[in-house]
């Protein structure tokens, strides 16, 4: 009974690791969003947007000035 407990505890304690790990390592990118450039990603996965239920919208006119890019909808 005692080694199923070790073997059990020792399962356990490795998938509470790998948590942790994950958690702590998407932290820090969240936590360097814009020295990372992360937020100049968009999403495009089309199932992925339709499980959030968000839409995708054309602009009715796109302007381009200089380096910007003006939208209008």
């Amino acid at each position: 009974m005692n080694r199923r407990m070790r073997s059990l505890h020792r399962g356990m304690g490795a998938v509470v690791a790998l948590f942790v790990l994950m958690l702590a390592i998407t932290g820090v990118l969240l936590n360097h969003t814009s020295d990372l450039e992360l937020d100049d990603s968009y999403l495009t996965w089309g199932w992925l947007l339709d499980h959030y239920g968000i839409n995708t919208v054309e602009p009715d006119a796109v302007y381009l000035l200089d380096t910007h890019v003006i939208s209008q909808f």
